[in-house]
């Protein structure tokens, strides 16, 4: 009998990974049992406590300055936002800073800023805890190298988010959403939890920008190297003993396709483990250049337009889909409309499937590309999705924004596609449809209403970016904001 009591005391303290203590915030109370609509509500209020994008980062900024020299990598704010040298240099003698962001860099005497944003709160003060960070070419060697360029182990030390392990890679760890291997979606991050006191992750010469995260709170921005791998290293031994610490690191959307992450190295007595999954609800986002990133946003790494909308809502593993330029008629060129994703959609088995209609199948564009025609296309793709994955919840974007073909175009597609919505949604009860042009308070608005900036983002140089198309930072964050109080409201309130 003793023997039995201590094997099973034994196989339950030397459980599988997951099992291990986390730091309790980033653990909303999800249980098993759950429906999915209860874990969505639970995720959904864990967010409306604090999200990485609203926690208290680890450092305080200095406020900009005239005339003072930043180092490459160096954070301060401005206008209400916190912004990252991405060129060092000495900021002009004159003038109010970096104030807008409608482009990847903002130039300021020698220095180029890249907007954090309105993505990562201000801290006032250094927390006390906070570890030291450090960005080297020089392999800091701490004793024990975590080898993940296996599936078998990769599965057991970290995970990605967003997508899935390349296998196919031998010297680097990269992840892959759809189709090619360089389709990756903007919403990909590598997670792992450590209990060490000193860690060190390394990252790729190609790598595009990336920030780091700790417990789901802003540590550190890793800039473009181009030549040399860069060893990120994160130090708690002056501050505190060993404890486990979640580590996620979140490539530049725009370019997530050129993401590689190296090894991850601990002392001798560290180690390293997979975050758990029962917590995670696995959403794939379809869509367009507002979704896919486009040359004006999002420049900020972690906070793609299916990621933001994903992390106000409590969902971790959302997978972007979206291709520039493409639609439900409107493959783009080489490339693949909606339906023609479908096969990757399915093979990712999601919990929730979300569609954004698209301009690029305005009538202007094409005219074959009818509002029959897209409405059709529309019903076509939400019955193979439901053939394929008959417990997902589907949900259906209206346009979310605005153009000079909003009126003769736009508008009435999304009246077409939403009469179609009204029919099917009467015989599947997990099918939503969310308007957005159409919407009693519109998403975006046809003359984009810089008097309702909590309703609709518009084409002040506030919101709109220079291709006079595309949001930036601000509109990003405006439109996401709206569209995961919709879908809270319209979809997850409602679910049993």
């Amino acid at each position: 009998m003793i023997a039995r009591f201590l094997a099973l005391f034994l196989a339950l303290f030397l459980a599988a990974p997951d099992a291990r203590a986390v730091p309790p915030s980033t653990s909303p109370p999800v249980t098993p049992t759950q429906t999915i609509g209860s874990k969505l509500r639970t995720l959904s209020a864990a967010a409306a406590l604090g999200t990485r994008l609203t926690n208290t980062p680890w450092t305080a900024y200095s406020a900009w300055a005239q005339s003072t020299a930043y180092a490459q990598g160096q954070v301060v704010t401005n206008n209400g936002m916190a912004w990252v040298a991405a060129v060092a240099g000495t900021s002009a003698a004159s003038g109010s800073g970096p104030t807008t962001i409608s482009n990847l860099a903002t130039t300021d005497g020698t220095v180029y800023w890249q907007p954090l944003g309105k993505s990562v709160a201000i801290a006032s003060t250094n927390d006390s805890k906070s570890p030291t960070i450090t960005v080297s070419t020089t392999d800091p060697a701490l004793g024990n190298v975590w080898d993940l360029h296996t599936t078998t182990q990769f599965q057991s030390l970290a995970r990605i988010y967003g997508g899935y392990y390349d296998a196919t890679q031998t010297n680097w760890i990269k992840p892959k959403t759809f189709g090619s291997p360089t389709q990756c979606g903007s919403a990909v991050s590598l997670a792992f939890y450590s209990d060490d006191v000193k860690v060190a992750i390394q990252v790729s010469p190609q790598n595009p920008v990336m920030t780091l995260y700790i417990d789901d709170r802003y540590a550190a921005t890793v800039l473009y190297n181009g030549s040399s791998s860069q060893y990120v290293k994160i130090d708690w031994s002056t501050i505190s003993a060993a404890a486990p610490h979640k580590y996620e690191m979140f490539p530049f959307s725009r370019y997530a396709w050129a993401t590689n992450w190296g090894n991850i190295e601990t002392t001798a007595a560290g180690s390293i483990w997979a975050p758990p999954a029962e917590n995670d609800v696995r959403v794939v986002f379809v869509g367009d250049s507002y979704s896919a990133g486009s040359n004006i946003s999002p420049w900020v790494p972690g906070v793609g337009f299916a990621q933001s909308i994903g992390v106000k809502l409590g969902w971790r593993d959302v997978w972007d889909m979206s291709i520039a330029g493409t639609g439900y008629l409107n493959p783009a060129g080489t490339n693949t409309t909606f339906r023609q994703r479908l096969s990757d959609v399915t093979a990712a088995a999601p919990d929730v499937v979300i569609l954004m209609l698209s301009g690029n199948d305005g009538h202007w564009n094409n005219a074959s590309y009818t509002t029959s025609a897209v409405a059709t296309e529309a019903a076509l793709t939400w019955t193979q999705i439901r053939a394929a994955l008959p417990n997902a919840i589907i949900i259906q974007l209206g346009v979310v924004y605005s153009e000079a073909h909003a009126a003769s175009d736009n508008r009435p597609m999304e009246v077409a596609v939403a009469a179609s919505a009204a029919t099917y949604a009467a015989s599947d009860g997990k099918f939503f449809f969310i308007p957005g042009l159409t919407n009693t308070n519109p998403i975006m608005t046809s003359t984009y209403d810089t008097s309702r900036p909590n309703t609709s983002a518009n084409s002040s140089a506030l919101y709109l970016g220079s291709d006079s198309t595309h949001p930036n930072e601000f509109a990003r964050d405006a439109i996401t904001s709206r569209l995961a109080r919709e879908i809270a409201a319209r979809v997850v309130r409602v679910l049993p």
